[in-house]
């Protein structure tokens, strides 16, 4: 699944709530402050809400290029999500990104089951994205005011990842 969305802020200022929601995770799952140097090839743990269940899941961060790109793999006993934030700055300073997730699920699934699963899950990824996306916009906009007044911005929640 593959989702586009133009930005009229700089790919820092986009990368700087990715780069936040992800020390949040970590944070909120290790107990411990990470510094962004060590983020890629990072490791961790953590447990997650999925349809009124909790998942743990093994996370590994693949990439971490500022401003360019966040990859991550998500390991849990259903199977691996793969995901992408690729972002890439436009002649007048806006960002394009575009987001990418793949998920492969554990074991061996039928045809026609893989197939129906694979449909569902994709429109579920799709709102999902779409939220988190217009999450940034709201989250630069609010990072903006805040930088105006002269206020350091909050930490992203890590449920926006």
């Amino acid at each position: 699944m593959e989702l586009k969305k133009h930005f009229k802020a700089t790919p820092d200022e986009v990368f700087d709530v990715i780069e936040r929601s992800v020390l949040a995770s970590i944070e909120e799952a290790c107990g411990k402050q990470v510094s962004v140097k060590k983020l890629p090839g990072y490791r961790y743990k953590r447990t997650v809400e999925q349809k009124h269940r909790k998942v743990a899941m093994k996370i590994k961060i693949k990439q971490f290029e500022r401003p360019r790109i966040y990859e991550a793999q998500f390991v849990s006993n259903e199977g691996t999500n793969h995901i992408c934030y690729s972002l890439t700055e436009r002649d007048n300073g806006d960002t394009d990104l575009v987001y990418t997730e793949e998920y492969t699920p554990k074991g061996s699934q039928g045809f026609i089951s893989a197939a129906i699963n694979g449909f569902i899950y994709n429109i579920e990824v799709r709102f999902k994205a779409r939220d988190t996306l217009t999450y940034f916009k709201r989250r630069i906009e609010m990072d903006r005011m805040e930088k105006r007044k002269g206020a350091q911005p909050t930490a992203a929640s890590s449920e926006d990842e």
